[in-house]
């Protein structure tokens, strides 16, 4: 290196004039495929973020994870890294590259430090975790969910997919014994949907399902009187306790106090 100057990176570089975070610096990301069924992607979280969102009023390191975090113009990877990174998955996918690597070295979802002592009061295993202050993909949501959908588009009709609720692998065999790879998805809480889905985002099919108990079923209350302007929330609470009412007083409700499991899908 030059003892003023410092040292410069060689190799190759980003070639994107429309794009002037990313234009002219040294590209950091690649693709490396392994034989005819596997594709390592190393990509670089790191020169083209833009700067975390702290709360406002906290001089700490937690990210604000609120709507601000939702701008679809934020950014951790920079728009040409982002396309290049759909694009090499979407030419393995042609190829017919069954495995495909991504590493990013920020994580998907907020890990945070394990529990100190790893059990809780009663002796059982203590898996809660609390945030470390690491930086993660809570403030890039929008470019987080488009690279989900990057990934499940990757794999979505290669193979057959089942659906769990378990995080283990070791119980997603028990339960589907045929079953290669387990993916797990970050946590989204409702609020994170609605403010995602105002903004017009996408996400992957299955993620979204939140499980409800007391699940209401041929409650047929008319969407007109919901839409009706001229009445506030108020009142149409007040109307909806009153038909509950009498629908228990008719004797017009079935309670089912177990668990539903339907077989002929």
């Amino acid at each position: 290196g030059d003892p003023v100057k410092g040292y410069k990176l060689s190799g190759p570089q980003v070639m994107a004039p429309a794009d002037l975070r990313s234009d002219g610096t040294p590209q950091l990301y690649f693709a490396q495929q392994w034989g005819a069924n596997c594709i390592y992607i190393q990509t670089d979280d790191r020169s083209y973020r833009d700067i975390r969102l702290a709360k406002p009023g906290n001089s700490g390191p937690i990210d604000d994870i609120g709507p601000r975090a939702d701008n679809p113009n934020r950014t951790m990877l920079g728009a040409t890294q982002l396309q290049w990174l759909k694009s090499t998955l979407e030419q393995a996918q042609r190829d017919g590259i069954p495995w495909k690597f991504v590493a990013i070295s920020s994580p998907i979802d907020e890990v945070g430090k394990a529990s100190a002592t790893g059990k809780l009061s009663d002796g059982q295993p203590d898996r809660s975790q609390s945030p470390d202050g690491k930086s993660w993909w809570g403030g890039y949501r929008s470019e987080r969910n488009q690279l989900l959908n990057a990934v499940v588009d990757a794999y979505r009709d290669r193979a057959r997919s089942y659906r769990t609720s378990t995080e283990s692998f070791e119980v997603a065999c028990e339960r589907h014994p045929d079953v290669t790879t387990l993916v797990v998805f970050p946590h989204f809480e409702p609020a994170e949907v609605l403010e995602l889905a105002g903004n017009g985002a996408r996400l992957p099919a299955g993620i979204t399902r939140h499980l409800i108990r007391w699940r209401a079923l041929h409650l047929d209350v008319p969407i007109d009187l919901l839409a009706d302007p001229s009445r506030s929330l108020e009142e149409k609470n007040r109307w909806l306790e009153s038909w509950l009412e009498q629908k228990w007083t008719q004797r017009q409700v079935r309670v089912y106090e177990e668990s539903t499991v339907l077989f002929d899908e």
